[in-house]
């Protein structure tokens, strides 16, 4: 257990005092790899950096980072992305299917898909609620609600992939 503390101390004091956006890339690769939501601190301030890949990364290394102050750090960093940043909605919201959701969070999905954005951020939204179909009603209530809203052919397919249709 301390040679573990001594390691995320290393990593944190590294990020921290890293150089340049290389080093600093690395690191927040290496903390995502560790899944220790200790690193949330040293890793957050990526989240606003004008560096697309650094930013996408460090929405990458917080979704490994089980916890629900990390889910919450990532919901609002999602939230300060340009409405037109399309590629970077696309990688935070990649990041967020794979983290495990509390039932505020797939709330917080359901009214964000419910705004209907844009097809791309709704068809990650679609799959997100999909795939926690049998964890929360709230998501197929959801899905349900978007067939009846004004929506592509496409998203509708993408929703009956996930439900049945209603005779």
């Amino acid at each position: 257990k301390d040679v573990q503390d001594e390691i995320l101390q290393t990593l944190k004091d590294k990020i921290y005092f890293a150089n340049d956006d290389v080093e600093k890339l690395n690191l927040i690769i290496a903390a995502g790899n560790t899944k220790s939501a200790i690193l949330l601190d040293s890793v957050s301030p990526s989240l606003n950096s004008d560096n697309i890949t650094l930013k996408s990364k460090a929405f990458k290394a917080l979704s490994n980072m089980p916890h629900d102050d990390v889910i919450e750090t990532y919901l609002n960093a999602y939230e300060q992305i340009e409405f037109s940043d399309r590629q970077m909605q696309f990688h935070a919201l990649n990041g967020l299917k794979k983290m495990a959701l509390t039932e505020n969070t797939i709330k917080w999905i359901s009214e964000r898909s419910l705004q209907l954005n844009n097809q791309t951020e709704t068809n990650r939204f679609i799959n997100i609620l999909g795939a926690n179909l049998s964890s929360n009603t709230i998501a197929e209530s959801t899905l349900r609600e978007l067939l009846t809203t004004d929506i592509s052919p496409q998203l509708k397919s993408d929703i009956y992939a996930f439900i049945e249709p209603l005779d």
